[in-house]
């Protein structure tokens, strides 16, 4: 199973950038990238900054000490005083080997919007008391959006 995580925390400002066509179309062709080096290409459509390759590194020996195996990634991030906004694209090898792409913003509403607006309404809703949850399943392809406050999370599965 091929796993891609999408997670959102969209910033003041962000949201109406964030979920225009152009950049939503952008995150989900690197979230359906086959390698690092195809994101790798794919995310300099973006035009923002390449994060940091010393960052990378600190966050990868994380993740290898946790997961086992080694893993491959690669992100972007846009800064400025008042928001930022950065996405990233990993493949891992190991005992839970996986693809998997994460964006963090601050308002996942906007987000989910553009998820509807994609994939149309999902199967299924449940409410919670700080978010929600939802759900589409499209061919053997499952999405869920999960939203806690003002952050979201969303999985993309491939059998």
């Amino acid at each position: 199973m091929k796993i891609f995580v999408l997670s959102a925390m969209l910033l003041p400002g962000e949201a109406a950038r964030a979920s225009s066509p152009d950049v939503f179309t952008a995150l989900l062709a690197i979230c359906d990238s086959k390698s690092v080096v195809e994101a790798r290409h794919r995310g300099t459509s973006l035009g923002w900054n390449e994060v940091d390759q010393t960052k990378l590194e600190e966050w990868g020996s994380s993740f290898v000490s946790h997961n086992g195996g080694s893993v491959d990634v690669v992100g972007w991030e846009r800064s400025a005083a008042t928001e930022n906004l950065s996405v990233s694209f990993w493949i891992s090898q190991g005992k839970d080997a996986h693809k998997a792409c994460a964006i963090s913003t601050g308002k996942p509403k906007s987000i989910f919007e553009s998820l509807v607006a994609h994939f149309g309404q999902p199967q299924d809703k449940l409410g919670h008391d700080l978010g929600f949850v939802a759900t589409w399943t499209i061919g053997p392809r499952e999405i869920s959006f999960s939203q806690v406050g003002e952050t979201a999370t969303i999985n993309f599965s491939n059998p």
